[in-house]
């Protein structure tokens, strides 16, 4: 069977994060883990469970990710890393 992970994701900055990605466009994995502090063997998993958001293809051989995805990936994990400390 497959095991959930909970979703230890920690912003050091979270203030800074989200700035450091451009308005639009596409960003690479290193820059997406570099502003999602996961390991690539999370990252991926996360794809493949739907946790993250997918790829697409930049070429015949590079992949990357919507801008607004990883936006809306840091946005949603905030809102509820916040949700459950306040559940407390």
């Amino acid at each position: 069977g497959s095991t959930q992970r909970s979703m230890n994701v920690k912003f050091t900055d979270e203030s800074v994060y989200p700035s450091r990605l451009p308005e639009t466009g596409f960003i690479r994995l290193p820059v997406v883990l570099s502003v999602f502090p996961v390991s690539r063997t999370t990252w991926w998993e996360g794809i493949r469970d739907g946790r993250y958001p997918a790829s697409v293809a930049l070429g015949p051989r590079a992949r990357g990710w919507r801008v607004e995805d990883i936006r809306d990936l840091i946005e949603r994990t905030s809102n509820a890393a916040a949700a459950a400390v306040i559940s407390r």
